[in-house]
């Protein structure tokens, strides 16, 4: 019996010698993680006098403001309109030729490099869904208010019934005024329910895109061309009227041709370069959603993810250690148990 215990004994010390071991393992890495970041930390440090470039750098975008593409260390001004036209292959041959004509003249009145974009994306449609919404509420809630006043005019009017002649007849006529003010609004609410569907079909994943057509045009300062030079806010002056000017005139010849253009608002610049240089991320996230949050220091600026990242290793390092713990604890509390079994059974 004493062989058999002393079997026992060396298995779990054996068990917790195992235990040990993985614990003193994971205490092993986590320190060993920790001075692996300090030292990249220390290596971030020595080398910090590189010329260290990010995507910014490469894309050489200054700034986007007031309607503008500002590059060049600001010298260089983008502006762009938006074009709307219609169906040209229904449209009669007058409407061709007028079209054709008036495009000749477009391109011909091009003096500067222009730059013609087209790119689709899946239509936003999620400002109309919600004034949708909002005016489906209202219905409903007029509709229930005018259903639960003619049930209280109609008991009255049971109530009155042979007794008030007079009074019988104003609330015939006023429950016929409810009659009809609940069909309209029933015949409304199913209208606008009928619509916020198709809504919600033509702007899933699966619906045809938008097709977005833009020309974009730029202003350069040349010293040469003024006799003096110009202090930055003088050329920003001057270039906020060239492009103004540039943009009136391509929007007067497009119409002409039978397209409408409008000037691309500051908003609609930034969306368009995210749909460039980051076309998954401008689709799954609008600019009307993030233009206004922390999303950019959050997740785009690498010193936060690089922090992110660390915290997540250190509480990752401190779970384990303390899951550990708790499991040699555990154990260590049942071989006890059972040894103390075994002798009070001897």
């Amino acid at each position: 019996m004493s062989e058999m215990i002393q079997r026992v004994t060396n298995i779990m010390y054996g068990v917790i010698a195992v235990l040990v071991l993985i614990i003193a393992g994971i205490a092993v890495f986590y320190f060993w993680s920790k001075k692996h970041r300090r030292a990249k930390v220390s290596d971030r440090q020595i080398s910090a006098s590189l010329n260290r470039k990010d995507m910014r750098d490469y894309i050489r975008i200054d700034n986007i403001k007031d309607d503008m593409i500002i590059v060049d260390n600001g010298t260089r001004f983008i502006g762009g309109i938006r074009c709307f036209g219609y169906d040209y292959y229904s449209a009669s041959a007058v409407a061709k030729d007028h079209t054709v004509t008036g495009f000749i003249n477009f391109i011909s009145g091009i003096k500067s490099p222009v730059t013609y974009r087209q790119y689709t994306r899946l239509s936003n449609l999620e400002p109309t869904k919600e004034m949708y919404r909002n005016t489906h509420n209202k219905l409903l809630e007029e509709l229930y208010i005018i259903t639960d006043e003619y049930r209280e005019t109609e008991e009255q009017f049971k109530s009155i019934k042979g007794k008030n002649l007079i009074r019988e007849k104003e609330l015939i006529g006023r429950m016929e005024e409810m009659q009809k003010q609940i069909k309209s609004l029933a015949w409304r609410e199913y209208h606008m329910r009928d619509q916020m569907g198709y809504l919600d079909r033509i702007s899933s994943d699966d619906s045809i895109p938008e097709r977005v057509e833009t020309y974009h045009f730029d202003w350069i300062y040349d010293p040469n061309m003024f006799s003096r030079n110009l202090s930055d806010e003088e050329i920003y002056k001057k270039a906020v009227g060239e492009l103004k000017a540039a943009e009136h005139n391509m929007a007067y010849a497009l119409s002409n041709a039978g397209v409408k253009a409008k000037r691309m608002p500051t908003a609609e610049l930034v969306e368009t370069c995210r749909m460039h240089f980051a076309p998954i991320s401008a689709r799954d996230f609008r600019f009307e959603n993030v233009g206004h949050t922390s999303y950019y220091d959050d997740v785009i600026e690498s010193d936060c993810v690089e922090e992110s990242h660390n915290k997540i290793i250190e509480e990752l390092g401190t779970e384990l250690a303390g899951r550990s713990a708790r499991i040699f604890v555990k154990k260590s509390e049942e071989i006890k148990a059972e040894l103390e079994n075994m002798k009070n059974a001897v």
